[in-house]
């Protein structure tokens, strides 16, 4: 048997008046009575057995969330912050019954404005920290920060062109390892607007791949995803 206890609390205030908007929420649970992993690692092979105890595992999750238009610089700011943290029990090769404890932090800055209404700019820096702890034996903490830039170009009524820029540090404590990303998108409608014609260039600057560390409390595991090279995608699409 399995025994839930859960509740959640949420806040919003909306004043358009003001242009000011603040969205706040709480979830916590506890669960009493699951089932836990078991690993068996070895050099070659990780066996992981299920087993059930009457023990709980708590979890925590907390989302904020505040934005305001300033009408003197036609823009608007954002602030975002997200946490969750997840307190479970595990056995690592035979050990005693281990409590751990991981918590992921995301908090995001975006902002937004128009420049003599046709130049649309937009940016946001998002942080995002990890933490795993496991009793006394194993702490570690990774911080990675990105960087989105857009900047778009309304042509009035008969296209856009965009160019967007992503800046990413995988693990802050290794800085010369980072990652830059450009891409331009170019778009252009007919008088009557019945085609529409998108010329799209990704990966401009041709990374080949991105690269990644991800540690847990029982294991250290590496990812590498390969991308894309260079390319462009043309599209025309007709409006009937």
């Amino acid at each position: 048997m399995q025994k839930s206890k859960s509740f959640n609390v949420q806040y919003a205030l909306l004043n358009l008046s003001k242009n000011f908007e603040i969205i706040s929420n709480l979830f916590f649970a506890n669960n009493k009575g699951n089932y836990f992993n078991n690993f068996q690692i070895s050099q070659n092979q990780t066996l992981i057995t299920n087993f059930y105890l009457p023990e709980g595992n708590n979890n925590l999750i907390s989302n904020f969330s505040i934005s305001k238009y300033f009408v003197p610089i036609k823009g608007t700011m954002k602030f975002r912050s997200n946490l969750s943290k997840n307190w479970y029990k595990n056995i690592v090769n035979n050990s005693a019954l281990r409590n751990n404890k991981t918590s992921i932090l995301t908090t995001e800055i975006f902002y937004k404005t128009k420049i003599k209404r046709k130049i649309v700019l937009d940016n946001s820096i998002t942080n995002h920290l990890m933490q795993s702890k496991s009793d006394h034996f194993f702490k570690v903490s990774n911080i990675a920060i990105s960087n989105n830039f857009q900047l778009a170009y309304n042509i009035s009524e008969k296209g856009y062109f965009s160019v967007t820029n992503d800046f990413f540090i995988p693990n802050l404590n290794q800085r010369n390892e980072f990652y830059v990303f450009f891409d331009a998108v170019a778009n252009f409608k007919t008088k009557k607007k019945n085609y529409d014609f998108t010329f799209k260039l990704k990966n401009i600057t041709n990374t080949k791949s991105i690269s990644q560390f991800q540690t847990l409390d029982y294991a250290t595991s590496f990812f590498k995803n390969d991308l894309l090279t260079r390319h462009f995608i043309f599209c025309i699409s007709r409006n009937f």
